[in-house]
């Protein structure tokens, strides 16, 4: 038998716990890729990233008013894994495998963390990931996996972990993708660069100087694209629109239904956290290492404040607007654990463990819930926890190959699921919902559509009932041929022959 070596032994360590942590997020996350669609905004994005991939840049074909590269994200994974909806599941689990993994290495490098305390700050992210719907439907998760990038390369760096050169690149890489992601991302990244600069102004300037700069020339890059396609202008003008509207109130939330997920999902965490912040704060050590404690504090408060503002500023207040809390909350919690004493940090990384089970309760639901879609389906059975894909086995028969169709009050990923081809730039129903499209009156757009003549109508429940009732109307010489959970099926007149059996309602 071949002895291990003293400095091959922690490199097996180091090695195991990455995979036990990358094994046990895709244990959870891997089940939930059968699913169809978890929102509506998903099978919207889907659509705008199937033109990306036929050549059509936004505002050409089919389009959203998120930013570019939420949808070349989306664009990416349907490129490798297809246009059915378990491609893009990867965009989360690959979100929270990186984010897992990065707080990982965070905590080895940066914060010096024995082996089992790195280990379980890495199944901490992996499970409180999965609270406050840290699905690929939600892009808060997609945020957190650049944030946290931009995080590891400035403590990497600033902690003698990094070479400038290449943390100022990557930070940058990272911040410019965000801010092209999700427009939340700007004041997030405020927060980090201005949390970064006050602690050590002179030392942190230059570095956050070049990372900013890179992150600019990439955000600005990620628009050449259309600016080749000439759509820009178009796309520019659907972001000012969609921005000048978003006000948000937040007297108006439902908040019976924000606090709740928050309340069991994430509470437990911001209380570790809050005790592990108190604790570093009172810890004993030499100045410097209190003065190094005290900026990340400074730069987990800031970013933490700024999560809190996002999350509350939204037209509408969802809960899954705070799992952008989590890099500021772990970024506290580690500093926490760095500052107790070695004795105590095995006990406090395992309450960080126990305060993200809610987060694995909710992954092992949602995972029961995709192996039985996953059997169901395998049986030839339609999965009742799976609307969207019963509906389109259900449907399937009656539509024509390659058929326009237009698809309203329901998901839009039947358009996919169905190969459908849409008679507008603006097939989601939320057109009926939402006002951020600009001069588009919904009777006037949604008439048109009729006298386009789409061979295919589909309409489900999710428009208020004077949109639901004005389109049934429009719509009312379609034959309706089958439904299914409450989305209905109808054909153009010409093509149901005589005599066809009506579903029953």
């Amino acid at each position: 038998m071949t002895a291990i070596t003293a400095t091959e032994a922690p490199r097996r360590a180091r090695w195991g716990a990455a995979a036990l942590i990358a094994l046990v997020v895709l244990a959870l996350r891997l089940p939930l890729h059968p699913i169809a669609v978890l929102s509506v905004d998903e099978s919207a994005y889907m659509l705008v990233a199937r033109d990306l991939l036929a050549g059509q840049w936004p505002f050409a074909g089919a389009f959203d008013h998120k930013p570019i590269a939420l949808y070349l994200h989306y664009a990416a994974a349907m490129g490798l894994g297809g246009e059915d909806p378990s491609a893009i599941r990867w965009l989360a689990t690959l979100a929270a495998l990186g984010s897992a993994l990065t707080l990982w290495w965070i905590a080895r490098r940066v914060f010096a963390l024995p082996p089992r305390a790195a280990l379980l700050v890495g199944l901490g992210w992996a499970f409180a990931s999965f609270g406050l719907e840290g699905y690929s439907s939600n892009t808060e998760i997609l945020l957190n996996g650049w944030l946290m990038l931009w995080l590891a390369a400035f403590l990497g760096w600033s902690r003698g972990a990094a070479r400038f050169a290449p943390a100022a690149l990557l930070s940058g890489l990272a911040a410019g993708i965000a801010v092209q992601v999700n427009y939340l991302a700007g004041p997030l990244l405020a927060a980090l660069y201005l949390g970064a600069l006050l602690p050590a102004p002179r030392k942190h300037v230059g570095w956050l100087l070049a990372s900013g700069l890179v992150a600019i020339a990439v955000a600005l890059l990620l628009l050449v694209p259309l600016l080749l396609a000439g759509t820009l202008e178009g796309y520019v003008a659907q972001q000012v629109a969609f921005l000048s509207r978003y006000q948000g109130n937040i007297a108006l939330a439902d908040w019976g239904t924000v606090l709740r997920p928050v309340a069991l999902e994430l509470a437990p965490l911001m209380l570790v956290a809050l005790l592990l912040g108190l604790a570093a704060r009172g810890a004993q050590g030499a100045p410097g290492e209190r003065a190094a404690r005290g900026g990340l504090g400074l730069l987990g408060l800031l970013y933490l404040a700024a999560a809190v503002t996002m999350a509350l500023v939204s037209g509408r207040v969802f809960a899954h607007y705070f799992h952008l809390l989590l890099p500021g909350l772990f970024l506290i919690v580690l500093e926490g654990l760095a500052a107790s004493p070695a004795a105590r940090r095995a006990r406090l990384s395992l309450l960080l463990l126990l305060a993200t089970l809610p987060g694995l309760f909710v992954a092992l639901g949602q995972a029961q819930r995709g192996i039985g879609v996953a059997r169901t389906l395998a049986a030839g059975g339609l999965p009742e926890l799976d609307r969207e894909r019963s509906a389109t086995r259900l449907f399937a028969e009656h539509v024509p190959p390659g058929a326009s169709g237009y698809v309203t009050c329901a998901q839009p990923i039947y358009y996919l699921t169905l190969g459908l081809e849409a008679p507008t730039r603006y097939p989601f129903w939320s057109i009926h919902v939402y006002g951020y499209l600009p001069g588009l009156d919904p009777e006037t757009h949604i008439r048109a559509i009729h006298a386009r003549a789409p061979e295919v109508f589909i309409i489900g429940e999710n428009c208020p009932e004077a949109e639901l009732a004005m389109i049934e109307g429009i719509f009312a010489d379609y034959v309706e041929v089958a439904a299914h959970r409450g989305v209905r099926l109808a054909l153009r007149p010409d093509l149901v022959p005589p005599g066809a059996p009506r579903p029953a309602r």
